[in-house]
């Protein structure tokens, strides 16, 4: 049902414009409230912001001004944000959050965040990161990159035989 002023549905069953200028492109039960509000397609979609955007996917919710989504599942984007994937929570103004397959939410914490979750790693410069980030190339750094050295975030600790050990050094050559 297109009731907005000037809203329109191009497609589907179940869908509703109800914001002026409003759309919906297709899909079903979707759903955009928002003024100039726009959904693609889709199922169980959501733009209730003025000027949100969701592209397709599923159970998407873009609910803050010119918020997007352009598609996944189960996202959801506050004011001037942007969440893409699955179960990324964009719900603080300015954010970006792009959530991997994992079923877990993965939200934001607070305004203007930029926030990766990528379990196969973050590839710059190359398509089979071996770690959690994996450059090509040159990295410029401003500030301190810090090491952690910290035996609160280290595993896989064993025992040693500390008479062992001081054995092993008293056994080493010392010179002057």
């Amino acid at each position: 049902v297109a009731s907005g002023a000037t809203s329109a549905i191009q497609g589907g069953s179940g869908n509703s414009a109800a914001g002026s200028l409003a759309a919906v492109g297709g899909g079903e039960f979707n759903s955009a409230f928002g003024t100039k509000s726009f959904v693609g397609g889709g199922a169980g979609n959501q733009a209730s912001g003025e000027t949100s955007a969701v592209g397709g996917g599923t159970g998407n919710q873009a609910t803050g001004l010119h918020a997007t989504i352009p598609g996944g599942d189960s996202n959801s984007a506050a004011q001037r944000a942007f969440a893409a994937g699955t179960r990324a929570k964009a719900v603080t103004t300015g954010a970006f959050v792009w959530a991997d397959s994992t079923a877990a939410d993965f939200t934001s914490t607070a305004n203007d965040q930029f926030l990766l979750r990528a379990s196969g790693g973050v590839g710059i410069g190359k398509n089979n990161p071996a770690q959690a980030l994996d450059v090509v190339g040159n990295i410029v750094a401003t500030g301190t990159i810090t090491g952690s050295s910290d035996r609160h975030v280290k595993e896989n600790f064993t025992t040693v035989n500390p008479r062992e050990v001081l054995e092993k050094v008293t056994a080493m050559p010392v010179q002057r």
